[in-house]
């Protein structure tokens, strides 16, 4: 049996509206909820490349100073043979 009263119809347009506003809000919330997440996801990426760079640069520059402190420790030894024979 249908209830067709204005009345009726009033009360249930009234429950429509209320679930179309909770179906929006949930989709808003989750649509923010998603973009945080991505943009968390991304600025961890960033610093993760960012800290990686960051250690490749100053291993190269520690083989670097050591491989030059061997030679200089290499020619002067070289140097003092040399001008002691």
């Amino acid at each position: 049996m249908k209830k067709c009263t204005p009345l009726w119809r009033e009360a249930h347009f009234d429950v429509n509206i209320v679930i179309v506003v909770v179906v929006v809000v949930v989709v808003v919330v989750v649509v923010v909820v998603v973009v945080v997440v991505v943009v968390v996801v991304v600025v961890v990426a960033v610093v993760v490349v960012v800290v990686v760079v960051f250690v490749v640069v100053v291993v190269v520059f520690v083989v670097v100073v050591v491989v030059v402190f061997v030679v200089v420790v290499v020619v002067v030894v070289a140097v003092v043979v040399v001008c002691s024979m």
